[in-house]
């Protein structure tokens, strides 16, 4: 048999035991003197509990032996000694509800092996769970602070004054998330500016009730911690956000000249220049590669000129209006760091808007002439494709036929490298482009959700986290019982926090 004893809340060496009894293991809560006090449909009489220093036989105790378990305990400090049965004890330290600390059994404890399986330690924990609550309903001493919490009345007055706020909130995010109208869903969707204000704004709205949720009465302490994380984290990531935010806005303003001049040299030696020298460099046959010679001209020339024409259109606008443009974007930095990342973002995608149409074409002509080199292939082999029965069939060409598609497919086959080199050039800058957006979007995602709350609970209160419970080998007591059996072996049970590798792993 094994025996929960608190290692909290008991304060008597001498008394009755009361608890429950739970899938063949007893759960003690406290030791009282008079069992009769005690409300019997929510505590159970266990048995007596003596001093090891004093007579086992010496004395009778109200209530005593007449419990579910009739068991006697004899104690010496805080330990048990002995008892009247061979039993094995597990000290723990009652988790405090309110400060959300509990067991539990979400990764598999290492559990000593005495027909205890997992579903009766789920059943012992949730008793565990109680039983400081249980101490205090008996008046026993217990270790003081708790997470603050609201009572009934003030959070429904705070629910009250919030409910316009939220509601505006409400609209604002419908409208930020485009479920009123197409137009604002797609520019949701392309802008990250967009995204990361829709966020905001859902956050914003969501807020009151996910604050309400954290003091919903009658949820289980699992639900409530995770709520409770959940909504403080999400606060305290905002807050750093806009912390970070007005750094960077100071930094914008004291940087602005120097930006100003930065950013229209930087524009067009890297995103004009370095493109129509790449152009140019395809063109002469680079390490050998002999492409079409007018085909190359006309696609050098032509893409050169389109890069040409957008420098033409962005540079002027540089000058006219980078200065507001820049203190614009100082004034988004003040509500957050991941706004001036999100601006960031959208800024190179408009400025690369030339990349990506020139990449889009030549990839739309490269695979055009790959689905005519492949029907022309067919043509030779006798096939054709079945629109209807979406299938290739034999089919009979005439010489005419024939003659044309071979005059095509040579024609194809000697303009396809070209085509598909300046693709590839162009799909590799629009690579390097793209790698430079995921990285400001993972930035944006990192100050989005990382998880601040749950680190910094890690290392102040592991007791918050757990992942699981543990059994460690306690030290076997020095003094023996006077009568009774000595505890055949004794555990202290503690949490398993969860490990800073699993908090990551779950973001």
């Amino acid at each position: 048999m094994r025996v929960f004893w608190p290692a909290l809340g008991i304060g008597r060496v001498r008394g009755v035991a009361v608890g429950w009894t739970v899938r063949g293991a007893i759960c003690v809560v406290s030791v009282v003197d008079d069992a009769a006090n005690v409300d019997a449909s929510q505590l159970a009489v266990l048995g007596a509990v003596r001093s090891a220093q004093q007579d086992a036989s010496g004395g009778t105790l109200t209530g005593a032996g007449e419990g579910e378990a009739g068991l006697v305990f004899w104690v010496d400090g805080k330990r048990v000694v002995g008892c009247s049965r061979p039993v094995q004890i597990v000290y723990f330290r009652p988790p405090d509800r309110d400060r959300l600390q509990f067991f539990t059994l979400r990764q598999r404890a290492s559990i000593p092996t005495d027909g205890a399986g997992a579903d009766d330690m789920e059943a012992i924990l949730a008793r565990l769970n109680e039983t400081r609550g249980a101490q205090r309903a008996l008046g026993q001493p217990s270790s003081p602070g708790t997470v603050f919490a609201l009572s009934t009345p003030a959070a429904s007055a705070i629910g009250a004054l919030l409910a316009p706020v939220q509601a505006a909130l409400s609209l604002l995010a419908t409208a930020a998330t485009g479920e009123m109208t197409a137009l604002a869903a797609l520019v949701a969707r392309r802008s990250a500016l967009i995204a990361q204000l829709t966020l905001r704004a859902r956050q914003a709205a969501d807020a009151p009730a996910a604050f309400a949720a954290t003091r919903e009465p009658g949820v289980d302490v699992a639900t409530r911690s995770a709520r409770y994380m959940a909504f403080w984290n999400t606060a305290w990531l905002v807050l750093n956000d806009v912390i970070l935010g007005s750094a960077a806005c100071a930094l914008v303003l004291d940087a602005a000249p120097a930006l100003a001049a930065a950013i229209p040299a930087l524009f067009e030696a890297h995103l004009i220049r370095n493109v129509v020298a790449a152009t140019r460099w395809l063109d002469d046959w680079p390490v050998g590669l002999k492409l079409n010679t007018p085909l190359s001209r006309f696609s050098a020339a032509a893409l050169g000129g389109a890069v040409d024409a957008w420098s033409a259109v962005i540079l002027p606008l540089f000058h006219a209006h980078l200065a507001l443009a820049l203190r614009l974007a100082a004034a988004t930095s003040a509500l957050g760091l991941t706004f001036t990342l999100g601006l960031a973002a959208d800024a190179l995608a408009l400025l690369t808007l030339h990349v990506r149409a020139a990449a889009w074409v030549l990839t739309q002509l490269a695979r055009w002439q790959l689905d005519s080199l492949g029907a022309l292939w067919n043509l030779f082999r006798g096939k054709r494709w079945n629109v209807l029965r979406h299938r290739t069939d034999s089919y009979d060409y005439d010489v005419d036929q024939l003659f044309l598609g071979t005059l095509l497919f040579t024609t194809s086959a000697f303009l396809f490298p070209t085509v598909a080199a300046y693709a590839a050039l162009f799909a590799l800058i629009q690579y390097a482009i793209c790698t430079a957006q995921r990285a400001l979007g993972y930035a944006v995602t990192a100050l989005n959700a990382f998880p601040l709350c749950e680190l910094l609970l890690r290392i102040k209160e592991p007791s918050r986290l757990p992942a699981g419970i543990v059994f460690v080998p306690f030290e076997a007591p020095d003094t023996s019982p006077s009568s009774g059996v000595p505890i055949v072996a004794a555990w202290e049970l503690r949490n398993a926090p969860e490990s800073f590798a699993d908090i990551f792993k779950r973001v």
